[in-house]
């Protein structure tokens, strides 16, 4: 079974663990997505259910009668969709948080439609929710790497915990240097296999999006850096039949939760939240600050569309900063 099976396996099965709770709609309608990445499919079961839940609760429809899918209105969508806007803790979620939930309703109503159990698409012309300010895109900054690179050295939190993360000090180090060097998707890196990786001539293959497999090449750090993890690795695993670089605990190959928990552990300290997507932000934006070369950013992330790189294509605050100090100084 390929890495990416792997990954499509466990998470069909979170699906079908979250929607057998439901109406059956759900899981056909994932169904109706073939050419989605399970993640995607993922995500969508999620915001589905979360839909139904208020449309059960708060609106009283019995969600297992498919007639009375009929009786919800655009004014409902508006609805939920201000239900969602803020937090618990009474902050706003950001646009592109809210816009993601809208485009997976707007696909299940749509799939209603085409199976005749809707005649209208009740959120067809809701308006997509943008953030009101200029996004800023979070990234990694060098104070941040050398916080982060302490951490994976010296470990964090309690003598036993400590003790145990100084095992899986050159497997976190390799993710997080993978991960900000190449600027590839999280899915992509734990379904790195062994046999995708060329030391000599510092390659890796890897499948991504749309299982679309490419070759990336890294740089001298990054290449030792996996190369003391896979030394390492060799010493712990005892199954040659395993194929991921990086495994967890169990041997076997990580998740993107356990990925999720690495960063959240080694970014201890540091004052705003890092999430494995920010490794590609700042690659990204590193790339663009370096070269100023936005096709050449295009390529590194693998995307199809410019659009998608654009927003990369910003000066960092620090450079804003180190812009004003500039200009400040000549009058």
């Amino acid at each position: 079974m390929s890495a990416r099976d792997e990954v499509d396996k466990k998470n069909m099965e979170l699906i079908k663990n979250k929607a057998q709770k439901y109406p059956d709609l759900v899981i056909k309608f994932i169904s109706s997505m073939p050419r989605k990445t399970s993640y995607t499919k993922l995500y969508y079961c999620n915001y589905i259910c979360n839909f139904l839940d208020y449309v059960k609760k708060v609106m009283c429809i019995n969600i297992y009668d498919y007639n009375l899918y009929k009786n919800i209105k655009p004014m409902d969508i508006d609805s939920y969709m201000e239900h969602i806007r803020y937090l618990d803790n009474g902050n706003e979620k950001s646009g592109m948080y809210r816009a993601a939930y809208l485009a997976a309703i707007k696909n299940f109503f749509a799939f209603l439609k085409r199976n005749n159990i809707i005649e209208n698409n009740p959120c067809a012309d809701t308006e997509v929710p943008k953030d009101k300010n200029e996004h800023e895109i979070v990234t990694i900054s060098d104070k941040d790497m050398k916080t982060i690179m302490y951490n994976i050295e010296h470990g964090v939190g309690s003598a036993a915990a400590i003790a145990e993360q100084r095992k899986w000090k050159t497997r976190d180090k390799a993710i997080v240097l993978l991960g900000v060097t190449t600027g590839l998707r999280l899915g992509a890196i734990i379904g790195i296999d062994v046999n995708d990786i060329n030391l000599e001539k510092k390659t890796i293959t890897v499948v991504e999006k749309g299982d679309h497999k490419r070759i990336i090449y890294i740089g001298d750090n990054t290449a030792k850096a996996i190369e003391d993890w896979l030394c390492d690795r060799d010493l712990m695993i005892n199954d040659t039949k395993e194929r991921a670089v990086f495994i967890s605990r169990n041997k076997t190959r990580i998740s993107a939760d356990a990925v999720q928990y690495i960063m959240k552990r080694v970014t201890t300290g540091i004052d705003k939240k890092i999430t494995p997507h920010k490794m590609r932000a700042t690659c990204a934006t590193r790339l663009y600050e370096q070269t100023g070369d936005i096709y050449l950013v295009q390529q590194q992330l693998g995307h199809k569309s410019i659009k998608n790189t654009e927003r990369y294509a910003k000066v960092s605050n620090e450079r804003r900063i180190q812009a004003a100090n500039i200009l400040d100084s000549l009058y």
